[in-house]
């Protein structure tokens, strides 16, 4: 649906999703408190913890030059849920399959953003957070006037499209040739980027 963006279709199944993450995540958080343990679902609008830093942490990604958690087999076309609590568990590391290097070279999500709020340089150090810029005012002032959450830098990610190429490497980590195979793939394919015009069924 996200191909779909900006259109008010892609909202309503952002939401949806959203509403699912939540459920998914009580469920979880009553069973740990059945065991013994402490346990909180973390839900939309009600975080007390940063998703996208808890997910990267926890190795489901990387976070991308849109700054959203972006998986290389999933893009940016999900959402995280977190339930956070005492129970002893296993823990997963970070993961490293060179997204910095891939969004230095690809810069599709900052060209195609309509209100240019994401930058189109590398990294900075701002603040003592190394990180990609973000205007964040000019892209939600962009949300309050579409009406919805807009969504086109997840739409325009190569990591969203489910490209062979993408499937090829385990690593873009100073792979340029690699970076360059994805990009050729997603022009031919898509041009500059996709979208499917008009309502899916559901919404007719």
């Amino acid at each position: 649906m996200v191909n779909r963006a900006p259109m008010i279709s892609e909202v309503i199944a952002t939401s949806k999703s959203y509403v699912d993450v939540a459920v998914i995540g009580m469920i979880i958080s009553y069973y740990i408190r059945s065991l013994g343990y402490e346990a909180r679902n973390h839900v939309d609008a009600n975080y007390l913890v940063m998703p996208a830093l808890v997910a990267e942490d926890a190795g489901l990604g990387q976070i991308g030059r849109n700054s959203i958690l972006t998986n290389k087999d999933y893009g940016s076309r999900f959402k995280l849920g977190i339930v956070t609590t005492n129970l002893p568990l296993d823990i997963d590391g970070k993961i490293d399959f060179g997204l910095e290097d891939f969004c230095k070279v690809c810069k599709k999500c900052a060209l195609t953003c309509p209100t240019q709020s994401l930058s189109r340089e590398n990294k900075t150090d701002k603040d003592n957070k190394y990180n990609w810029t973000v205007d964040v005012e000019t892209c939600y002032e962009k949300w309050k006037y579409l009406g919805t959450d807009c969504g086109m830098c997840i739409s325009v990610c190569p990591f969203s499209q489910n490209l062979e190429s993408v499937k090829k490497y385990s690593s873009f980590k100073k792979n340029g040739a690699a970076i360059q195979d994805v990009l050729d793939e997603y022009k031919r394919k898509f041009g500059t980027r996709v979208f499917v015009p008009g309502n899916p069924s559901w919404l007719r």
